[in-house]
């Protein structure tokens, strides 16, 4: 199905108003990138991980989706196989100012919030604070332009220094 025929179904369906919104009922793929970042130890920047996967968006009310991501992709620092990669997130509209995030890994029960991003400007969203994961610290932004949801974690701590971007689209590329 069109992107175009997409857009018109959610409008005839009467779902949220919020284009932002709208926009990420209608995402179909991911692809995601992990790069080390630049450290006192190691001063240049190197691709770790690459990947992309489709993406599958259940409406659990008018203002709650979850994303249910599927796909594989390679360590490129290894001869290996593709490794499989599986996610669960749940985004909730707060306001059309305010969005929030989580991963549902531990089950649907078990959310753990991971940022709450508020718009910046047309397009930008930043997370209003970090998320910390035992010593690390997940910053995160994200901003939608020509049709793609980029979402940016900056990844800082005594064994992380990364970089790992998701991006979102409404077309299927697997």
């Amino acid at each position: 199905m069109s992107t175009q025929a997409r857009r018109a179904l959610t409008a005839e369906a009467g779902q949220v108003a919020n284009p932002f919104f709208e926009f990420l009922c209608r995402v179909h793929s991911v692809s995601v990138s992990v790069d080390a970042g630049k450290r006192e130890d190691n001063p240049s920047a190197v691709a770790l991980y690459r990947g992309s996967g489709a993406v599958e968006v259940l409406r659990e009310d008018e203002c709650t989706i979850r994303f249910e991501e599927r796909g594989e992709g390679n360590v490129l620092a290894l001869d290996a196989n593709p490794m499989q990669f599986q996610n669960v997130l749940r985004w909730s509209l707060i306001s059309d100012e305010a969005v929030s995030l989580e991963h549902l890994r531990g089950g649907i029960s078990n959310a753990v919030p991971l940022a709450r991003f508020e718009k910046q400007g047309p397009g930008i969203w930043q997370s209003r604070e970090p998320h910390l994961c035992g010593e690390d610290t997940y910053r995160a932004t994200a901003t939608l332009a020509d049709d793609i949801w980029s979402v940016n974690w900056e990844i800082t701590g005594p064994r992380k220094s990364q970089v790992i971007r998701f991006l979102y689209s409404e077309e299927s590329y697997v």
